[in-house]
């Protein structure tokens, strides 16, 4: 064979490895469980969720460093075989860059049992899975804490980590505020130097922005820091604060940035602001109706920043 070939054939190799999504393993040496029935043709790897907790560190080894890459936490605990009921269970997802956490979230469900088992416990079942998506930066100062929760049931945690992709939104899914507060547009470049217009941006209130979604569903919420030219003294950091039905479920910790692409609101009335870079995470929201408070405590005649909520097909 042709060294030509041989190369052909290692790259082509290297980029079907990259391109699927990667099982994390925790530091240290925590309790394996090879679980089966998932897939027909191979077990899937969950780590037990002890009272030290996971930490997954290095991340380095499964995405391109100083790129976002997706993380899926996927969670399962034992339960009696044929049951018909239902099992609590739950943890606590941190995630860090440095000493500052900038996710941090109680996470919780209640599931059936399903068909999957484990190979080094006979005669035990496990719930049908509960999913997690987040997008995260991928350097040495990130790191993946999971803790467990007061009170839950044995947790068995599966981490994966996938390059992150453009996602297509609905476009009979566009989400407004309830109480229908004035939209905004705004311009910036592309890498071409192109002027490109993005739609739907608000105004954050300080005292909260509601919205109704119907699950399940897959939302992105965005951010951008208002940058008054007029002013010397910006924000070192914001927070953003998630609830959904009157309860507080996550809370994001932003570091504000000044867009590198020029990005302006078109109105005149905010011609004095720049913008900062956009800011995002991902919400998987469960199914029926439910209703969303988006608060940013930081807002405030001084300090303005725009947000944007986008919907995405499930896949």
């Amino acid at each position: 064979m042709k060294l030509i070939q041989l190369y052909k054939i290692f790259f082509i190799l290297l980029f079907i490895s990259i391109s699927y999504s990667k099982h994390v393993k925790p530091t240290g040496k925590e309790d394996l469980y090879k679980l089966s029935g998932i897939s027909t043709k191979s077990t899937r790897s969950y780590y037990f969720l002890d009272e030290n907790g996971l930490l997954y560190s290095n991340l380095k080894r499964y995405g391109q460093d100083g790129k976002n890459a997706t993380i899926k936490v996927v969670s399962r605990s034992q339960i009696a075989p044929n049951s018909n009921s239902k099992k609590s269970f739950g943890f606590k997802l941190i995630v860090k860059r440095g000493k500052r956490a900038v996710i941090s979230k109680e996470l919780t469900y209640n599931k059936r049992a399903s068909k999957v088992t484990s190979q080094q416990q006979k005669g035990f079942y496990f719930t049908e899975a509960g999913f997690w998506i987040e997008e995260i930066k991928i350097d040495d100062k990130t790191k993946i804490y999971i803790k467990p929760l007061d009170g839950s049931s044995d947790t068995f945690v599966r981490v994966v980590i996938d390059e992150s992709k453009e996602r297509i939104m609905k476009d009979s899914k566009k989400i407004s505020t309830l109480n229908r507060k004035q939209k905004y547009s705004i311009k910036f470049e592309n890498n071409s130097g192109k002027s490109i217009k993005s739609h739907n941006w608000f105004i954050a209130d300080d005292s909260g922005d509601k919205f109704k979604i119907q699950g399940p569903a897959l939302i992105r919420i965005f951010s951008r820091y208002m940058f008054n030219e007029n002013e010397n003294s910006y924000l070192d950091l914001y927070s953003i604060n998630l609830f959904e039905d009157e309860k507080w479920v996550s809370e994001y910790n932003i570091l504000p940035e000044k867009s590198d692409k020029n990005a302006r609101i078109v109105s005149k009335d905010l011609a004095n602001y720049s913008l900062g870079k956009y800011k995002s995470f991902y919400y998987n929201v469960p199914a029926g109706t439910h209703y969303y408070t988006l608060k940013m405590p930081s807002a405030s005649k001084e300090n303005k920043f725009l947000f944007k909520i986008e919907e995405y097909e499930i896949r």
